[in-house]
């Protein structure tokens, strides 16, 4: 990872174990953002434009992420698609996975081996998320999309809540 990514302005590169730690912990979501190549929001149907969210690291390599529509209706089993193959499938507005990760340091992302998921077809799979850490805010990017033409960059901002 570039450590520029991970450090504050000014401050020496860290190095990835040292980002590790910083990862290490209880984060909950404080915005998840879809936009199209010419930066217009698109509001995602599955889990709304402000969902519930939380994202935990611990010092063993393991994490585990779960987000939630915040207006999730009680009973809710519809299970919606999106076909990309990146987070795809939501149970009745809530989507959840567990693994293990890795700091990527030549590429500034993160690495979510997933071993576990909601999305059965999500088992197995890696997925990498470009990631910028500053103070107790994480922010993580990635593109999304069945069609090149109509993909789009998901950002997720988490704030620390626990170390």
């Amino acid at each position: 990872m570039s450590g520029a990514r991970a450090s504050q302005a000014g401050a020496e590169p860290a190095s990835p174990e040292a980002v590790g730690e910083r990862l290490v912990g209880t984060w909950r979501l404080q915005s998840r953002v879809d936009r199209d190549r010419d930066g217009r929001v698109v509001p995602d149907p599955t889990i709304g434009v402000d969902p519930l969210g939380y994202l935990v690291y611990d010092r063993s390599g393991h994490m585990h992420a779960q987000i939630m529509a915040r207006d999730r209706v009680r009973g809710a089993a519809a299970v919606l698609q999106s076909g990309d193959g990146d987070a795809a499938s939501y149970l009745g507005g809530y989507y959840a996975y567990f693994g293990r990760y890795e700091i990527d340091a030549g590429s500034g992302r993160i690495l979510h081996h997933l071993d576990g998921s909601l999305a059965a077809q999500d088992v197995g799979r890696t997925i990498a998320r470009a990631f910028t850490l500053a103070n107790d805010t994480l922010t993580l990017s990635f593109e999304h999309g069945a069609a090149p033409a109509a993909r789009l960059t998901r950002t997720l901002v988490w704030r620390k809540i626990c170390r």
